[in-house]
This record gives structure tokens, sequence and C-alpha cells, in this order.
């Protein structure tokens, strides 16, 4: 970055993920906190304290809709570039709600005509899909990723046991539809060779998913929301993931971080996260002898699952630490 510059910065509940690396940077930003849609009067209020004290140099935000909106309109008014940081298919999840669908309508035709927008999608797919779905031209798009440091593998021994662990946000229904389809896929094998599944998270659908998987009992346990699920991770852990909604899902991260090998569903993002036999496999959660293939594959070889494990570390080195997500802020602050 050639010189300091002052952000406005209206964040939502995961806006220490944009803080840090810009931070890092030397950046100044100040912060607006609006962690739900409801907050947009209260938020706006700081905005404008910051703005009479403050000579802002951009604006940035990572919530869409309504807060997106005044934000972009907040940017105009000065006159500075606009980052809309995006965490999540937007188009996808207003599919049911007309007030979300009116409000991408808005921020639609305020992109096209706004003089200096700039996208920062925290994945390439989300990007991609934003820009073609709204049929937008000439869009500046930097894909960053939320970033994440490698931690201390868990303390446990390596052994010719296995176990699976999945953390699912339960509230969505096409997230919570993938985790059933695969361990349904899944439950010959595990039946079959006593595998213990530990399954973290909870919410509105969770009944639904402790209904649809009964036939795993006694192997499957659920054990609802956890503040700290690397404590359930061992040596012998093999990460699950599958669902049909994922933007960017950071559990992901969190268990690569840890040095797990990845089994996951194929599903858009995923696959930016997860190399195919590398640090994982990308199986199709509806297909059994795929997904068994694949159970049977890391459960016969400790040699392939230490190796994905080794892999799992240096993905998150290579492209997820703070270092390297910092480069990309740089390189966006830089364009503005």
């Amino acid at each position: 970055m050639n010189s300091k510059k002052i952000g406005l910065f209206i964040s939502g509940p995961r806006g220490y993920k944009i803080i840090e690396p810009l931070e890092k940077l030397g950046a100044d930003l100040k912060v607006v906190h609006a962690f739900k849609q409801r907050d947009i009067i209260s938020s706006l209020i700081n905005c404008n304290k910051i703005i009479s004290k403050n000579n802002i140099n951009f604006v940035i935000c990572d919530m869409p809709y309504l807060i997106g909106i005044k934000a972009m309109s907040i940017s105009r008014s000065l006159n500075v570039p606009f980052i809309l940081r995006l965490r999540g298919d937007v188009i996808k999840e207003a599919d049911k709600s007309i007030i979300k669908k009116s409000c991408n309508y808005i921020m639609k035709q305020q992109i096209k005509r706004q003089k200096h927008f700039y996208l920062a999608p925290v994945s390439e797919y989300l990007g991609k899909n934003f820009i073609e779905k709204w049929e937008l031209d000439n869009i500046n798009n930097l894909p960053i990723h939320n970033y994440i440091e490698p931690n201390q593998p868990p303390e446990t021994q390596l052994n010719d046991s296995i176990e699976l662990i999945s953390v699912m946000n339960m509230n969505f229904k096409e997230k919570v539809q993938g985790l059933v389809d695969f361990y349904l896929s899944a439950c010959s094998f595990i039946k079959r060779n006593n595998i213990e599944v530990t399954i973290i998270g909870n919410g509105t659908f969770k009944k639904y998913v402790e209904d649809k998987l009964d036939i795993l009992k006694p192997n499957v346990r659920m054990v609802g929301h956890k503040l700290n699920v690397s404590d359930y991770f061992t040596r012998n852990s093999i990460f699950i993931h599958s669902s049909y909604l994922d933007a960017f899902p950071s559990v992901v991260l969190e268990a690569m971080s840890h040095g797990l090998p990845i089994i996951a569903g194929g599903y858009k993002s995923v696959k930016e996260q997860v190399l195919h036999d590398y640090n994982g496999l990308i199986v199709n959660p509806v297909d059994k002898e795929d997904v068994q293939n694949c159970l049977e594959r890391l459960y016969n070889s400790i040699v392939v699952r230490e190796r994905m494990s080794n892999a799992s570390y240096k993905v998150i080195e290579d492209k997820f630490s703070l270092n390297k997500i910092a480069n990309r802020w740089s390189e966006m602050l830089n364009k503005i």
C-alpha cells in the first residue's frame, strides 16, 4: 500500500476477518458494527459521526441488502471508492424473500451507477456468479479469501482407526440436506466398520437431521453447538463437509488448519479449499459407491491420511495465512 488510507468499514459479525489484514497493512479503519439489518439506523448515526471527524478515502461493507445499499450511498456522497465484501450468495439467499429481492434490485442499479465500485468476494465462484447473474460489465473483481493460521495438530497418536466429524449450521435446509445425504450414503460403511461419527451444530433443522440419521445409532452422536470445535479433533479424525448452500465454509479451513484430511461434497467454492487427492477427496454425497470408496481409501491407509494431513497444513500456509490475505488486500487498496 503506497500511503496510509482512512477507511470507513461497515462491519458484519465476521468483520475481524477484514480488520486484521487491513490493520496489518497500516490502514486506518473506522469501524461501524451492523450485525443485523435492523441495525441500520444506529449504524447510520455512527457513520455520520465518523465522517464528520475524518477524511474518508474509501468505504467498505460486508453486509448486503439494506445496509449494503446505504453504505454504497455513503460512498457516492463522499465521492470515494466503495468495496463490497461478498461473503455469501446474496442472489440465492434472496430467492425466498421479497424484501431481499427488492434490495438486490436496488443494489444492482446502484452498482451500475457507481463510479468507483470494487468487488472483494470471499471466493472466486461467488464473484464470478455475482457478476454473471447481474450482468455487470467491467467490474473490478478481486477474490480475497478469509485468513486462518496453521494450528497445532491434535495431541493424539495416528493409528489404524478413523472417526468422522462434521460441523454444521443447521438453520438452513440446503446445508443439512447435503450432510444427511452423505451420511446415508456412508451408512453401511460406518456400520460395517463400527466408525464413530460426531456432528457438531445446532439450529432449526437439527431435529430433521436427528430423525434422518437415526439409522446410524449408536455410531452417531450429535453434541449441539460447541464454541471450540477443535476440542473434538484427533489425529484420526476425517472432517466431513457436505452442503448444498455454501459460500466459503470457515469450518473447512479450521479443520485444515489442524491438519485434518477432508472429504467434501463438491459444491461450488469448497473446491477452492479442498484439492481432490491432495488435502482431501471430493465426492458426490448421493453416490453411495463414491462415498464408500473414498472412506475405504482413507480407512485402509495411514500413509494416505498422513499425506493429506500434511497437505492441509500446506494449503493453509500457501493460500490462507494472514500474510497471504493481507497481500491480497494490499493489491485491492492499491487499485483504488
